[in-house]
């Protein structure tokens, strides 16, 4: 008995359930989608059933674009027809101050480095002088010693050692030259430093050259002709000296004219006798 008032309760109850519906859903916090869907429904009502079905899937078809765009700009995609997002570049563990100002382009030489890399050259070409200067006068040295021990003129080994030293200042401006041509980016020079590199290189190599010549008494014209219209202003050595070169290239002149004029006499007497 008490089952099958227990089995006419439950139809009751069931049936009393299906007469009233199912129990009333708790809103969802409002999304752009639910948003979107609310105002549908107060445009048209009709359509509010359709876009309440739609209203999730195209929250998760948003939360799934949403997802894939975060993955391709932290990762880049590699797939054809999708364009690859650029990684942004990691700042440095290092804090920058703020007032600092970017480092400067490598390519471009500063001041700095422009100073050093001048100096390094001016170096280099002061060390080839330097050992051309040695070499000279170590030659020299050796045509000293000749003459005094072997009253020589002239000594083969001394002359080597002067042709050495020659070389290695010829050598030395050649090589000046032309490092600032090759590094005239690096060096920033300018028209002035031009004119100066080329200054510097021809100085020294023409005052070694007006000494070599009057250390074998090849004395230049314009040498003399200089210490002759300054004679009054040199010293009394300068002077006595100047006196006995120009002594001296006045008797050689005097002893080739007297020569020069044997020859023609000899000349002109066998042209005499010949005819």
């Amino acid at each position: 008995m008490s089952l099958r008032r227990l089995a006419a309760v439950a139809t009751r109850e069931v049936a009393r359930i299906s007469r009233a519906g199912p129990p009333p859903r708790v809103p969802r916090p409002a999304s752009a989608a639910f948003v979107q869907t609310g105002a549908i429904a107060r445009t048209h009502p009709n359509a509010y059933s359709s876009s309440a079905a739609a209203a999730p899937t195209a929250s998760l078809a948003a939360l799934r674009a949403a997802r894939s765009l975060r993955a391709s700009a932290r990762h880049g995609s590699s797939k054809a027809g999708r364009p690859k997002l650029a990684t942004p570049p990691r700042e440095s563990s290092t804090p920058r101050p703020s007032g600092a100002a970017p480092a400067a382009s490598s390519a471009l030489p500063t001041r700095a480095s422009a100073q050093s890399l001048h100096l390094a050259v001016e170096n280099a070409y002061l060390n080839w002088v330097r050992n051309g200067i040695t070499a000279t006068a170590l030659g020299m040295a050796f045509v000293h010693f000749r003459v005094t021990t072997d009253d020589a003129e002239f000594s083969l080994g001394g002359a080597v050692l002067q042709t050495m030293g020659a070389a290695y200042v010829v050598i030395g401006a050649a090589s000046y030259v032309s490092s600032a041509f090759f590094l005239r980016r690096e060096l920033a020079l300018t028209a002035f430093g031009a004119a100066w590199y080329a200054a510097n290189a021809a100085w020294p190599l023409a005052m070694y050259a007006t000494g070599m010549a009057c250390l074998l008494d090849w004395h230049p014209t314009w040498l003399l002709t200089l210490l002759a219209a300054n004679a009054h202003r040199l010293p009394e050595q300068w002077q006595d000296r100047y006196v006995s070169v120009v002594g001296e290239k006045g008797r050689r002149r005097d002893v080739k004219d007297a020569g020069r004029a044997r020859n023609g006499k000899k000349t002109l007497a066998t042209s005499w006798g010949n005819s």
